[in-house]
């Protein structure tokens, strides 16, 4: 067994704003020393990674799920496809008013314009300047802290394919 907790921040004043009730980054770096003290491989997903309100917060993650016993580390930027993209502007409009056009004009900027990016391989990481900042932010913070660390390889032979395919009904 193997577990992905993600942490998109360390402030719970972020938290608060962007992800109301949902569990403190330190509740999810604690998540991540307890796993890990029980012996389950834990690996940290920074995500998402939104340009201008927590990208400046992936070494101290990083750093802190690193502390905890991480093994392995990931990240992936915002995308805010269908809906999401509606409320992601009335959350930033409504909390964050000073910062809404500017994190809007870097989001949309990692992906050629537009907040509705669904291109395999790029609606992920992004493209372009910003992107390359945070892959490169967290190239050096990921290899500064999870250097000789990896997950472990799944052991596949505790996992036997069932024979017959199940029947819906009878």
């Amino acid at each position: 067994i193997q577990v992905a907790i993600s942490v998109t921040s360390l402030s719970v004043g972020f938290r608060g704003i962007l992800e109301p009730r949902t569990s403190t980054g330190a509740k999810r770096i604690e998540t991540i020393r307890r796993l890990t003290e029980a012996g389950i491989p834990v690996m940290v997903m920074c995500a998402p990674i939104i340009p201008g309100l927590n990208d400046h917060e992936l070494p101290a993650i990083l750093k802190a799920a690193s502390q905890a016993g991480a093994r392995a580390a990931g990240y992936t930027v915002l995308r805010t496809n269908g809906p999401v993209e509606r409320v992601f502007h009335e959350r930033l409009t409504n909390d964050l008013p000073e910062r809404a056009r500017r994190v809007v004009a870097l989001c949309r900027e990692l992906h050629e314009g537009s907040m509705q990016d669904t291109r395999f391989g790029r609606r992920m990481r992004g493209e372009g300047v910003i992107a390359e900042q945070i892959a490169r932010t967290f190239s050096i913070f990921e290899r500064r802290y999870f250097r000789d660390r990896s997950m472990p390889r799944f052991d596949r032979t505790q996992f036997r394919v069932p024979r017959d395919q199940l029947e819906l009904f009878r």
